[in-house]
């Protein structure tokens, strides 16, 4: 089996930061981040994005959240008006979300089988 990462870490939270910002370069994604089921950030990619604010609005779309103000307020500011694509993932047994700007990561299911093995020694500990 040949391994074709460039970049890699053996630290949980960086090969997570890793593995989203080539995801995020193969799918052609502003931005990406992985976020709890409380919207929390568990990592992302775009710099110059604000990642906490994406995996927030990523999860109140994923779960088809109505539209309010605040909802609004806060789409605009993480995706600075591009689109936002969200979707819900199993990682390790949990429920977690994905969110992107501008682009669906894709191969999802893939994904996250490899976010599986990314966090899957820092979750067990």
């Amino acid at each position: 089996m040949i391994d074709r990462r460039k970049r890699r870490s053996r630290i949980p939270q960086e090969a997570l930061t890793l593995y989203l910002e080539a995801a995020a370069a193969r799918s052609g994604a502003a931005a990406a981040a992985l976020a709890t089921g409380d919207g929390l950030l568990l990592g992302g990619a775009g710099a110059d994005h604000d990642l906490d604010r994406l995996a927030a609005a990523g999860v109140r779309c994923a779960r088809g959240a109505a539209s309010d103000g605040a909802l609004d307020e806060g789409l605009d500011a993480a995706t600075r008006g591009e689109d936002l694509y969200a979707s819900l993932v199993t990682v390790c047994g949990a429920p977690c979300y994905l969110a992107s700007i501008g682009a669906r990561l894709s191969r999802q299911r893939a994904l996250a089988a490899d976010l599986d093995r990314i966090l899957g020694p820092a979750l067990s500990r």
